[in-house]
């Protein structure tokens, strides 16, 4: 092939390659675009230009909803917050909704399913009055007819693309009892039968102020906001009864929310919910801001803490697992054993092979799996405010059957400099019920779960009969090994 012929193919290849790729790729989108524009039943109306939406609920109440700043308010029947998924959704499929089929000479309406008034949605978009009317589904297909006023024309759309517009009038509430953003709480007030706490916010975390002074249990707190800040209605009463019978003369659970004003020197704005009590077992009612009543599962009521101490610090240790570099267990001998005896002190660190204890070596993962649920320890109760000596002597906290100490590099600081991480004293063991402890600088006497127990030795005992690693050398007798306090338990080894 000589070079003019093959330039020749060249060029009508290259004419070809561009007429395809104008003509019937972008082309082709362009008049795919242009058709389906030109298939919209309101082709001059988008979804963020409609302004209100009236319609009648699929139980049959007539409701008409307004955007007020970029947000749903009903109007009637109800002056209330309006859904916005709902709203937005019918917003979108009325600006969007494109027919599949027409009808310029259609039959009488009845015959389509179109002459039920309640089935008519009228809305407004750029100062105009639009109306849609749906009606039965086709015979075949996945369809439905509908009609657009101002024209006899009979449409066919996909039924899906209308479904949006099919909602109960509780669909169409917002169902949020409290609006507010968790960061915006200044101040909480709780409370309940028989109890009741005051918090503030401070610069770092929460602090009780009510019934008594002290660091609050952020945990807690955050957790109740949170709460609040989702709880959703499954229904709603629009003439509430009297407050006796909808269990709100002594409410289960009352708060008020201190929101912080974005302006300063503003006083804050105060948002109240009260929680009546169940009358069914099933069901309760909630007073927030509305006339109407909110109706929520009657379990939602464990979502409120309603006891002090579950909202008092009760955090016993609280640091980062990968920055425990060091630990020190220090064990008393067992009551019934000589006065005499001294302590058993255990130490672990951890190197690039992980940890390793001396004079003991711990089973497998135990010292990892021992500074993880130090490092999160959390007590359930609180035992005693303060107790003298003979009181924690008794409690066996003075001395302490167990003392942890968790050390790391300090922040910062050179790799050889330590600073203490958390220091937890452990004392008698009630039961099944809980271990007693204390922290380093807290008078507090708390109690932890017992279950803890399984990962923490609590005693010199429960660490020699569960904790040691069966591969060391065999420890002796509880009775021969205390005997003699100066030597070794077993000998030193690493662990993983």
């Amino acid at each position: 092939m000589n070079p003019r012929t093959t330039g020749i193919a060249f060029l009508f290849a290259a004419a070809l390659f561009a007429f395809v790729y104008f003509y019937e790729i972008r082309g082709g989108v362009g008049r795919q675009q242009a058709e389906a524009a030109a298939r919209r039943l309101f082709p001059a109306v988008e979804a963020e230009d409609v302004e209100w939406i009236a319609l009648t609920t699929s139980d049959g109440i007539s409701a008409r909803a307004e955007r007020r700043d970029d947000a749903w308010e009903l109007t009637e029947p109800w002056v209330f917050p309006g859904d916005e998924f709902a709203f937005d959704g019918m917003a979108s499929a009325l600006a969007q909704l494109s027919s599949e089929a027409i009808f310029d000479s259609p039959q009488p309406p009845e015959v389509y399913g179109l002459d039920a008034d309640e089935r008519e949605v009228r809305f407004g978009a750029g100062g105009e009055e639009f109306s849609l009317r749906t009606g039965d589904k086709t015979p075949v297909g996945a369809d439905s007819y509908v009609s657009v006023g101002g024209s006899d024309a009979v449409y066919t759309v996909q039924t899906a693309r209308i479904n949006a517009l099919r909602r109960g009038s509780d669909d169409l509430r917002d169902k949020r009892i409290l609006h507010f953003d968790t960061a915006s709480i200044e101040g909480l007030t709780a409370t309940w039968p028989g109890g009741g706490v005051v918090l503030v916010r401070g610069d770092d975390d929460w602090r009780l102020t009510e019934p008594l002074e002290g660091p609050a249990d952020a945990t807690t707190v955050d957790a109740l906001l949170s709460n609040l800040a989702y709880l959703r209605a499954s229904g709603f009463v629009d003439d509430p009864p009297s407050d006796r019978e909808a269990g709100l003369a002594q409410p289960d659970f009352e708060v008020d929310l201190a929101v912080r004003s974005v302006t300063e020197g503003v006083e804050p704005r105060h948002l109240r919910l009260s929680v009546g009590r169940s009358r069914d077992g099933k069901s309760r009612l909630v007073r927030a801001e509305r006339p109407s009543l909110y109706r929520i599962a009657a379990e939602r009521i464990a979502d409120f803490p309603r006891d002090v101490v579950r909202y008092r610090l009760r955090q016993l240790a609280d640091f980062a697992v990968t920055d425990a570099t060091r630990l020190e267990i220090v064990f008393q001998p067992a009551a019934d054993r000589p006065e005499s005896l001294e302590p058993v002190t255990i130490m672990a660190t951890r190197g690039e092979a992980g940890w390793t204890s001396s004079p003991e070596r711990f089973k497998a993962g135990a010292i990892a799996t021992l500074v993880s649920e130090l490092s999160r320890l959390r007590a359930d109760d609180i035992v005693a405010e303060s107790a003298g000596p003979d009181e924690l002597g008794a409690l066996q906290l003075a001395p302490a059957a167990a003392v942890y100490r968790v050390y790391g590099a300090a922040p910062g600081g050179e790799a050889a400099s330590e600073v203490k991480l958390a220091e937890v004293a452990i004392g008698a063991v009630r039961g099944d019920a809980g271990v007693l402890a204390r922290t380093e600088g807290r008078e507090t006497v708390f109690e932890f779960d017992y279950a803890l127990a399984e990962h923490i030795p609590v005693s010199l005992a429960a660490f020699l009969n569960r904790f040691v690693s069966e591969e060391s050398d065999a420890a002796e007798p509880e009775e021969t090994a205390a005997a003699d306090p100066d030597a070794p338990l077993a000998a030193s080894d690493e662990s993983p």
